[in-house]
């Protein structure tokens, strides 16, 4: 397979782009204070994720299907028309299938920066330029 730009052969799906060039991470943190008012003990909990610029231009489609669920119950406890928040959950759990699904045919340029679907890299025909930088 080569890039339908450069004609390179350094391509690769975004998801395993997405996949190798993102890091998540996470640490705990315990301490004990003394001061004025006594004695005091806390405890924390982080977590991060970091991410190249390619990867963060090729991250997977976020999924908004519980932001709609949720809209929907608070719909049927404060009497909003069930009518209005359900098919837009609905829709928006369509919508992020068929997001997801075009996410995972992608394919992206490792030397030029071009992304577009399997079938583009294929025939050799870009259907977008992308420059991460």
């Amino acid at each position: 397979m080569r890039c339908p730009c450069c004609k390179m052969t350094d391509v690769a799906r975004a998801e395993a782009v997405w996949e190798q060039n993102t890091h998540a991470g996470s640490s705990r943190t315990t301490g004990i204070g003394i001061g004025i008012g006594g004695i005091s003990v806390g405890a924390g909990k982080t977590k991060s994720r970091s991410a190249s610029l390619a990867a963060a231009a090729l991250a997977p489609p976020k999924d908004t299907r519980s932001k709609w669920l949720a809209l929907t119950i608070l719909g049927a406890l404060f009497i909003v028309p069930l009518f209005l928040t359900v098919p837009m959950w609905l829709y928006s759990r369509g919508t992020y299938k068929t997001a997801l699904e075009g996410w995972k045919r992608t394919w992206y340029c490792l030397r030029c920066g071009t992304k577009g679907d399997q079938s583009a890299f294929d025939e050799g025909q870009a259907s977008v330029q992308f420059t991460p930088y």
